[in-house]
């Protein structure tokens, strides 16, 4: 069930557990902030909802997500590279389903930084950072695998 996180949302659902991919922006953005509000219904080590920056096309970006590995909740900072994932940086982090959690993926220069801030008080707490330079620019995206993730209040901001 979609429930926006104010009254002026035009939130975002994704209503199957397929795999789902939306893109905006252009490729030229090189140094700035993905940031939304993502909540999952479930969880599961196949199940996740993140925040993608310097998309290249539909297969090569950076993403910030929460999800489950190996039965354990983390939060996981990753490099999509064609039909492959490599993990860039993780931690515990005991998030619960059908809570909004405001996901932040900071990309200046090669370093990339995951922060959160939970109940929409824009107070983010970094997570972890990586450096990586396979993607130095490119859109912005949503994506969801394997649940029915909602997104909201979705914020590029220039750095």
């Amino acid at each position: 069930m979609c429930r926006p996180t104010s009254g002026a949302s035009r939130e975002y659902c994704v209503t199957s557990t397929s795999t789902a991919l939306s893109l905006t922006g252009t490729t030229s953005w090189s140094n700035y902030s993905v940031q939304a509000a993502v909540r999952q219904p479930t969880a599961g080590n196949s199940r996740s909802a993140a925040v993608l920056g310097r998309v290249r096309d539909a297969s090569h970006w950076y993403e910030l997500s929460l999800k489950q590995v190996s039965g354990q909740r983390r939060w996981v900072l990753a490099e999509r590279n064609g039909s492959s994932t490599t993990t860039l940086a993780q931690g515990a982090y005991a998030w619960t389903t059908g809570t909004y959690y405001h996901l932040r993926l900071d990309m200046t220069g090669s370093t990339l930084t995951a922060s959160v801030a939970v109940g929409g008080n824009g107070t983010f707490t970094t997570l972890g950072t990586a450096t990586d330079t396979s993607y130095p620019s490119g859109r912005i995206g949503l994506r969801s695998a394997g649940t029915r993730a909602s997104f909201d209040t979705v914020k590029v901001i220039q750095r």
